[in-house]
């Protein structure tokens, strides 16, 4: 009974800290935002007079997802803020374009091969490939080895010994 309690008194001072921190520390004066670099950052940047050295580094450090409209364009070559450093911007816009692309691609590919073996199951059916080409094929599961003749015929067994001399194995897609 007396772990169960202490148990119960330790998420309890669990919950608390995680919804009470979070409130703490944006009240708190002087703590430093953990977001990248803003249009504002680079404007102030530059208006101090830092190289463009400094503020490219800034960019690639802090890492910010930028999405320029033309009013922020505008206003950054207004605080006379150099091609170079737009340019840092943009190849910053391009690498996390790529990245979400990527993860929006990996997903999709995820997502495909859990329907396709979903498919399977409810049709009974598992995907082969021929070896000799690469070609893939969607055929009934009755059986443990799948083979496929010269003539392009295919048959299954329930043992790894072909049915004939001119037949070779195909591959089980997982």
């Amino acid at each position: 009974m007396k772990d169960l309690r202490e148990r119960a008194g330790f998420i309890a001072l669990w919950i608390g800290l995680s919804v009470w921190s979070p409130a703490l520390a944006a009240q708190a004066p002087g703590r430093a935002r953990a977001s990248g670099v803003t249009v504002e950052d680079v404007v102030k940047l530059a208006k101090a007079g830092l190289s463009e050295d400094i503020i490219v580094e800034q960019i690639k450090r802090k890492g910010q997802a930028f999405d320029l409209s033309s009013d922020q364009i505008i206003e950054l070559k207004a605080a006379h803020v150099s091609d170079r450093v737009l340019e840092a911007i943009a190849a910053d816009q391009q690498k996390t374009s790529d990245m979400m692309m990527k993860s929006y691609q990996n997903q999709s590919k995820a997502y495909d091969e859990v329907a396709r073996r979903r498919e399977n199951a409810i049709l009974g059916t598992v995907d082969v490939v021929d070896p000799s080409n690469g070609k893939q094929y969607k055929i009934d599961n009755y059986s443990d080895y799948h083979w496929m003749n010269n003539q392009g015929v295919i048959a299954g067994t329930k043992t790894d010994t072909s049915p004939g001399f001119d037949w070779h194995q195909m591959v089980d897609l997982p």
